[in-house]
């Protein structure tokens, strides 16, 4: 790394590399003070972040399950007037088929 000269190493040579690695360090130290810096204010943010994803998510659920119940609503409504117009049909034929045998109708009860 250093030439040696006759009564060691050269003064100035190992100065000028004292310097460099002086520098070298003070850069690395500005570097470590930044990451530093970065990594308190990411572990600040990231609850606050995971607040803000965990209540979209709640919310996305909550619409979801909306839609899913309003479905289920229209299917129960549609079924519930199918049953109706079934039995109201059954009951117009149960009462065509007692017209034709009596002239009267009677209703048992």
């Amino acid at each position: 790394m250093f030439k040696r000269t006759v009564r060691g190493y050269n003064p100035r040579i190992v100065r000028s590399a004292v310097h460099n690695l002086e520098a070298k360090i003070e850069e690395l130290r500005v570097v470590v003070s930044e990451l530093e810096a970065d990594n308190t204010a990411l572990r600040k943010e990231r609850p606050r972040d995971m607040i803000l994803e965990a209540r979209w998510e709640a919310e996305k659920i909550v619409l979801g399950a909306k839609a899913e119940a309003a479905d289920m609503l229209r299917l129960a409504v549609f079924r519930r007037d199918l049953i109706i117009a079934t039995a109201d049909r059954s009951v117009s034929s149960a009462i065509d088929l007692t017209d034709d045998d009596e002239p009267a109708v009677r209703i048992a009860g």
